[in-house]
């Protein structure tokens, strides 16, 4: 019986990340639906510092960490032409 309640205890990993996937994809179709308690708390959610607006102008906001990781994956812009291989130049 221990065994049993202790398992119901254990923590859904898998399930609190389809979880956070879906709120961190669908951000802004939960902004749209949510109530105002739930929109500043997803508001200090997805910026934890807050924002900054000086009357006409948006700043830069600090963004969570998990949308500070989804840039990285992107390979700099060369300037540089690709070299020619064996296959023919068109």
């Amino acid at each position: 019986m221990e065994f049993g309640d202790a398992k119901i205890e254990e923590l859904d990993v898998e399930g609190v990340l389809a979880y956070a996937e879906g709120v961190l994809t669908n951000a802004s179709q939960l902004w749209l639906n949510a109530t105002l308690d739930q929109k500043q708390r997803l508001q200090s959610v997805v910026f934890p510092e807050g924002l900054s607006f000086d009357g006409d102008e948006f700043g830069t906001a600090v963004t969570c960490l998990a949308f500070r990781s989804l840039g990285e994956d992107r390979q700099p812009e060369s300037s540089v032409a690709s070299p020619t291989g064996f296959e023919p130049v068109f």
